[in-house]
């Protein structure tokens, strides 16, 4: 997991990476939103995006390990 500005759909089990203001969580079924998800990413300051990747990684190490992740990207890729 990159320290990077984290954007999730609301329908994946991952939301809890962007968890205390870590990323973003939208309903990328819906285009209004998922435009709207994606402008206030570039409309941030580049050292809110990096505090926000920073809080990121934090809540990703704190759930579950980087083998834990790749293991479960891969299931939901297969499907």
């Amino acid at each position: 997991m990159l320290k990077k500005t984290f954007v999730v759909s609301r329908n994946v089990g991952a939301k809890f990476i962007a968890e205390n203001n870590a990323g973003f969580i939208c309903n990328t079924d819906d285009l209004h939103e998922f435009t709207e998800c994606l402008t206030n990413i570039l409309m941030l300051p580049r050292q809110s995006l990096l505090e926000m990747g920073q809080r990121a990684r934090e809540n990703f190490l704190t759930m579950t390990s980087a083998e834990d992740f790749e293991k479960k990207f891969f299931e939901i890729a297969r499907l």
